[in-house]
């Protein structure tokens, strides 16, 4: 194969994958464009932290029920047909909170609405592995700076909706963009399916290292419930934020999200950082360090620290989606992910209604800082286990 025959096909074999990067963005705006708004609709509804807490729970339920049959459906089914069911289970959680008020509705919706969620996260993650370059991590910072830098986009939006019309409209704008992916979804590439048997997945999950992995991740997703409940409302009332200084302090952070990943596509690139373990270890203790400083009432210094908690997060983004094909055999890297991704649920699914009532009761700062303290703890667990983890990231 001479090379002009190689770059016409390099050419050809990227055409999927930035169709599917379209969707990824399109995914990250309406995704988003509730933002974090939600716990301040419940707190205008009259509704408490540990109310709101529940309603995450059902939101969360089908990640406890479902998420590994969800994953090995991936690798058995074309995932296009997977994200397009997925995005219309989507628009019915928010076509909830279109007909009713009722924290009852509420979550009966969410809880249908959430096995589309579930599944279109998994289908994304699956999609992904299958279909990049994992001997690069170029198109792992890709991925993730469109993912964020759309996500970025869609809550600034969200903000300037929901200030200058209602929540009822960012609910329509959110049930409406979902039906525009499912339209979209049906020309993802067809992924290739095959049959596995459970055993394969035990092989591949049930290793010391993959373990201690998984354990990992699981205690850092605390920070996504402390998120969830607290982040909000801390904006709101310790830093005095308007709707509009909510959405641009939200959505312009994430933007650092995306720019951290590619930073460390470069780190790499530049063989300044050659290890996962080293990268991941700084993104989880930045992400700790920087989500505990980001609690000050000064929403200058406050915005500063957060976009270094963003950026940590983006290191560990970029190890995670660079690393986990490196882990797994491409075969059975769905329902691996989606095992992953349930530990991450159960811990964001747990921390949920304990931060919500931690954030009721002493502050809504509390929560963030208990849960960073706790990323700041996990690079010292990896360090002290470095030898075991060695051999796989």
């Amino acid at each position: 194969m001479g090379p002009e025959e190689l770059t016409i096909n390099s050419v050809a074999n990227r055409k999927p994958f930035l169709f599917f990067l379209i969707i990824v963005a399109l995914h990250g705006f309406f995704g988003r464009i509730v933002g974090y708004f939600l716990p301040l609709y419940f707190e205008q509804l009259g509704y408490s932290g540990v109310q709101f807490g529940l309603y995450t729970m059902f939101a969360s339920l089908s990640t406890l029920i479902l998420s590994l049959p969800m994953g090995i459906s991936t690798d058995k089914k074309p995932i296009a047909y997977i994200m397009m069911f997925s995005f219309l289970l989507g628009g019915i959680s928010s076509l909830g909170f279109i007909i009713s008020k009722s924290l009852v509705i509420f979550c009966m919706f969410s809880f249908v609405g959430s096995f589309g969620g579930r599944f279109i996260g998994v289908a994304k993650e699956s999609m992904f592995f299958k279909i990049s370059k994992k001997e690069s991590p170029v198109e792992a910072g890709q991925y993730q700076l469109v993912n964020f830098m759309f996500m970025s986009i869609g809550m600034i939006m969200g903000a300037y909706i929901i200030a200058g019309f209602s929540f009822w409209h960012v609910f329509i704008v959110a049930a409406f963009g979902n039906l525009i992916l499912a339209f979209f979804s049906y020309f993802i590439p067809k992924t290739e399916t095959m049959a596995i048997k459970l055993e394969d997945y035990k092989i591949a999950l049930f290793k010391p290292q993959v373990i201690f992995l998984i354990f990992i991740f699981f205690l850092s997703s605390f920070h996504w419930g402390a998120e969830t409940v607290a982040y909000p409302k801390f904006l709101k009332h310790n830093l005095h934020l308007s709707t509009q200084g909510i959405g641009l302090y939200t959505g312009l952070g994430y933007i650092f999200v995306g720019l951290g990943a590619y930073l460390g596509v470069i780190l790499f690139q530049k063989k300044i950082i050659e290890d996962l373990q080293l990268l991941l270890m700084l993104g989880f203790f930045m992400g700790g360090l920087f989500h505990i400083l980001m609690t000050i009432n000064n929403v200058y210094l406050s915005f500063l620290f957060r976009t270094g908690h963003e950026i940590g997060d983006g290191f560990v983004f970029l190890a995670f989606y660079y690393g986990i094909p490196k882990i797994f055999h491409v075969r059975t890297i769905g329902g691996c992910a989606a095992f992953i991704s349930l530990c991450m649920g159960i811990g964001s699914f747990l921390s949920t209604m304990l931060f919500g009532y931690i954030g009721d009761h002493h502050g809504n700062q509390w929560p963030l800082i208990i849960s960073g303290i706790i990323m700041v703890i996990i690079p010292f667990l990896i360090y002290f286990r470095r030898k075991v983890v060695a051999d796989i990231i």
